[in-house]
Protein backbone atom coordinates (compact mmCIF):
# COMPACT_ATOMS: atom_id res chain seq x y z
CA UNK A 1 0.00 0.00 0.00
CA UNK A 2 2.66 2.23 0.99
CA UNK A 3 4.24 1.73 -3.03
CA UNK A 4 0.99 2.47 -4.87
CA UNK A 5 1.20 6.04 -1.99
CA UNK A 6 3.90 7.12 -3.47
CA UNK A 7 3.30 6.59 -7.19
CA UNK A 8 0.36 8.74 -6.62
CA UNK A 9 2.28 11.70 -4.82
CA UNK A 10 4.58 11.15 -8.03
CA UNK A 11 1.82 11.38 -9.73
CA UNK A 12 0.04 14.55 -7.85
CA UNK A 13 3.35 16.39 -7.84
CA UNK A 14 3.81 15.93 -11.87
CA UNK A 15 0.43 17.44 -12.17
CA UNK A 16 1.22 19.99 -10.44
CA UNK A 17 4.69 21.15 -12.43
CA UNK A 18 3.22 20.76 -15.49
CA UNK A 19 0.03 22.68 -14.49
CA UNK A 20 2.80 25.24 -13.49
CA UNK A 21 4.53 25.51 -16.38
CA UNK A 22 1.02 25.55 -18.51
CA UNK A 23 0.51 28.74 -16.52
CA UNK A 24 3.78 30.24 -16.96
CA UNK A 25 3.41 29.15 -21.44
CA UNK A 26 -0.32 30.85 -21.34
CA UNK A 27 1.39 33.94 -19.53
CA UNK A 28 4.58 34.50 -21.95
CA UNK A 29 1.90 33.94 -25.35
CA UNK A 30 -0.44 36.63 -23.62
CA UNK A 31 2.62 39.05 -23.57
CA UNK A 32 4.06 38.12 -26.92
CA UNK A 33 0.19 38.76 -28.47
CA UNK A 34 -0.02 42.38 -26.73
CA UNK A 35 3.64 43.16 -28.59
CA UNK A 36 2.21 41.97 -32.17
CA UNK A 37 -1.06 44.19 -31.08
CA UNK A 38 1.16 46.93 -30.37
CA UNK A 39 3.02 46.16 -33.12
CA UNK A 40 0.42 46.50 -35.60
CA UNK A 41 -1.45 49.29 -34.30
CA UNK A 42 2.15 51.55 -34.48
CA UNK A 43 2.05 49.96 -38.14
CA UNK A 44 -1.20 51.20 -38.76
CA UNK A 45 -0.63 55.00 -37.42
CA UNK A 46 2.54 55.07 -39.20
CA UNK A 47 0.78 54.28 -42.77
CA UNK A 48 -1.50 56.88 -41.96
CA UNK A 49 0.69 59.24 -41.85
CA UNK A 50 2.35 58.43 -44.87
CA UNK A 51 1.33 60.12 -48.42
Amino acid sequence: MQEINEHIAAIVEAAREQSSGLQADQHGRQHMDQGTQQNAAMVEADDRRQP
